[in-house]
């Protein structure tokens, strides 16, 4: 399909796009949208307006009216409450581990003086098993409160939001959408737990076997022989070589050494 092809069929839904939302959103601020849900009643004013002029008659003039008033209510009573509702939510707590319970404190304020017919709570969280969305109410210049709760059952680092908030008029005819995209990312640690009694493993080797050095520094002799040839010039003990007018070497203590291993469980479903 060629470009000029293309651009004329996408006139057509970029004409509708801006004709749902973009003419009904005319200066509101940011992250806050109107969009017309149920458009086709609009579609009877050409005719009602032809029907009054080729037959003037009170009934058209009362239908054109009753459609205007009622979509221009709606739209006022919708365009009202994106103004003025605002929405908050809060996790309770720092640091979590699996198993915890995560809380989230959530409250819609209506600052309006029209009551706030439903709004639906869209999250888009990734916790899982955790679905806060719901479907709430409030009065005119009222506050609307509630808290959710999940239990943390798998470590990692999961994301809390973007959400939004998505609004009608009591007619239907309009939907108000609030869009936060802010979100706040949430490290679950892995749990702690109480491991049982490690017997560390004691090393064998005795005076003369090579081993490792020392990580405590120099060790203690336990008494002291002849030389023999092979020993460790080192293991020479000078004063009592001097003393007895030959060498001596000195027997070391056993050291207590073995391996132990940790290994790190990396598994993310754990």
């Amino acid at each position: 399909m060629s470009e000029t092809t293309q651009e004329r069929s996408g006139w057509w839904p970029r004409l509708v796009a801006r004709w749902r939302t973009g003419l009904w959103s005319w200066r509101l601020p940011p992250q806050r949208t109107i969009r017309l849900a149920v458009g086709w009643p609009l579609l009877l004013t050409p005719f009602l307006l032809f029907g009054q002029i080729v037959t003037p008659h009170p009934v058209w003039v009362v239908l054109l009216v009753a459609l205007i008033a009622v979509y221009a209510l709606g739209y006022l009573w919708i365009r009202s409450q994106v103004l003025t509702v605002t929405f908050t939510r809060q996790r309770q707590g720092t640091v979590l581990v699996a198993g915890d319970r995560l809380r989230e404190d959530f409250a819609l304020a209506n600052r309006s003086g029209l009551p706030l017919q439903w709004a639906a709570f869209v999250d888009d969280s990734d916790l899982p098993g955790y679905a806060p969305g719901s479907v709430i109410a409030c009065g005119p210049m009222g506050d609307y409160r509630w808290w959710q709760e999940a239990e943390c059952a798998r470590r990692g680092v999961f994301r809390l939001g973007p959400h939004r908030l998505e609004m009608g008029d009591p007619f239907g005819l309009f939907q108000a959408i609030l869009d936060y995209p802010d979100f706040e990312n949430v490290l679950i640690y892995p749990r702690v737990v109480q491991l049982p009694q490690v017997e560390l493993p004691r090393g064998s080797a005795d005076g003369h076997a090579p081993r490792r050095r020392s990580l405590t520094g120099q060790r203690a002799a336990a008494s002291v022989r002849d030389y023999t040839p092979g020993d460790s010039m080192r293991l020479v003990h000078w004063p009592t070589s001097a003393h007895r007018g030959r060498l001596t070497v000195k027997e070391l203590e056993l050291e207590p050494s073995g391996d132990v291993w940790i290994v790190l469980d990396l598994n993310a479903a754990v």
